[in-house]
């Protein structure tokens, strides 16, 4: 299977419930989908490099997870500025 056919078919099992987890940990729709983007991209740039010990959807998500803390850092920073 090609790196194009594998992140195709990760995102098209994977992108409903990273959404839901994404969008439940931030404040708005965009920023939600702003993240998913960020982190399908971040597979795409790293395929050939990962070494996947344990499973893509761990890999995915704790992705999603530091993305969603970086969100909380930039909407702080806007909101105090």
């Amino acid at each position: 299977m090609t790196n194009n056919l594998v992140i195709e078919s990760v995102f098209k099992k994977e992108k409903g419930s990273l959404l839901n987890f994404i969008r439940k940990n931030v404040l708005s729709k965009e920023d939600a989908e702003d993240i998913l983007n960020d982190v399908f991209l971040r597979l795409i740039e790293n395929i050939p490099e990962i070494e996947i010990v344990g499973n893509l959807t761990s890999w995915l998500f704790t992705v999603a997870r530091n993305k969603i803390t970086d969100n909380y850092f930039s909407v702080y920073n806007r909101s105090v500025r």
